[in-house]
């Protein structure tokens, strides 16, 4: 999780947006990111290092798109985590 932070530190202050990838099957681990509890801590580590640097960047959450659809509308809600902007 602290690669996600890195990159969000890094690229901040010079993108129009951050899009955060947990969606690529071929990469080991990283699926185990789309559970509830490690999604949550990784969402507030992004936006923890986004707003060191930049705010109102938004940010956004790229999710497997073979997930059912009601598995994926439970991934972000602005109660859950009102400094993403989407997902």
């Amino acid at each position: 999780m602290e690669d996600y932070a890195l990159g969000v530190r890094t690229f901040a202050g010079v993108a129009d947006y951050l899009t955060i990838n947990i969606s690529s099957p071929n990469t080991p681990g990283l699926r185990d990111l789309q559970r509830r509890e490690a999604l949550d801590d990784l969402i507030a580590r992004v936006v923890e290092a986004r707003d060191e640097i930049e705010p109102r960047r938004p940010l956004m959450l790229k999710i497997a798109p073979d997930l059912r659809r009601k598995r994926a509308r439970g991934y972000w809600s602005p109660r859950r985590s009102p400094a993403a902007s989407t997902a």
